[in-house]
């Protein structure tokens, strides 16, 4: 409501009120005039209309001639210091809704505000890991494993035929392995382990994880062996030398054709250092195919990865 309308409305109605007040005086006035004529007519009680004698006791009870000028100007301050006062009210009310209202929404935007803070900090947090992951990235050295079967070149010992009164002999699972730089920045191998695992029947004997300090420069290849430093090119001839043992077991008479017919899966890992010295472990694993000296690629993601460590 605007502050025109309301002081009009307040305007009329104080003149409206004033009139009603107004006519009811003059209305008390008349009444009693008619009243002493009558007296002083006839002395006996003087008779009025049926309907009229209500009224002039309702009006003659709040409003007698008699009231002077300042009692009828304090009763119409009353009157508009409540009206005042109602009008007050109504707008403190209205002023109290506005201010929760205010209040509420405030809380809200402060709200929405302090979401999208947390997501901004949350956002960055994760730009911040992205850049510092392709950072990273960007000095990584990309190595890549070249493997070979096992050795089962039955006319070499050890895997040749049992001699006659010969029960059995110590016989060693070996592998080729062999890891290339092909990318542009170096890595330092500090370790590397290569085992065994399934077989059928037999049991096989492993050997423990192996320290090592080995630089590996773009382009350089290296075997993982007993005597690891052992460097090839793409077209040397893998001899026993560059073979690496993965376990070994007891081969006799009875297990020879098991062991040829349900060659062991072999699984292994190296670890390096970048120059960022970030730790990285690489793995891979084969499948040997039987009798054949040719392996594929066994064990997924388990065990061929190439991922940061601590």
């Amino acid at each position: 409501m605007s502050d025109g309308y309301r002081n009009g409305a307040f305007a009329l109605g104080l003149t409206v009120g004033g009139g009603i007040v107004l006519n009811l005086v003059l209305w008390s006035a008349y009444r009693a005039d008619k009243a002493r004529e009558a007296v002083t007519q006839s002395p006996e009680e003087p008779q009025s209309h049926p309907w009229v004698e209500p009224w002039d006791w309702i009006v003659t009870t709040f409003i007698t001639p008699n009231d002077t000028l300042a009692q009828w100007g304090m009763a119409l301050l009353s009157l508009a210091a409540v009206y005042l006062l109602w009008e007050t009210l109504k707008a403190s009310r209205q002023t109290l809704k506005a201010t929760r209202e205010m209040a509420r929404e405030t809380a809200r935007i402060g709200g929405d505000q302090i979401k999208a803070s947390r997501d901004a900090v949350a956002a960055a947090q994760v730009a911040n890991e992205v850049a510092a992951n392709q950072f990273k990235l960007g000095f990584k050295p990309q190595l890549v494993f070249h493997l070979g079967g096992p050795y089962v070149d039955e006319s070499v010992y050890p895997l040749k035929q049992i001699l006659e009164g010969e029960d059995s002999r110590w016989t060693h699972i070996e592998v080729s392995v062999e890891v290339e730089n092909i990318g542009d920045h170096p890595a330092t191998i500090t370790k590397f382990f290569i085992g065994t695992t399934g077989g059928k029947d037999i049991s096989f004997g492993g050997w423990p994880q192996q320290e090592a300090y080995v630089r590996l420069t773009p382009g350089k290849r290296i075997f993982l062996n007993n005597s690891i430093g052992h460097f090839g090119d793409s077209g040397i001839s893998l001899g026993r030398a560059n073979l690496a043992h993965a376990g070994g077991f007891h081969l006799s008479a009875e297990n020879r054709d098991t062991f040829l017919d349900n060659l062991p899966k072999v699984f292994g890992w190296i670890e390096y250092v970048d120059q960022l010295d970030v730790k990285r472990r690489m793995g891979f694993g084969l499948e040997p195919i039987n009798r054949t000296g040719r392996v594929k690629t066994w064990g997924a993601d388990e065990y061929n990865y190439d991922r940061e460590v601590t």
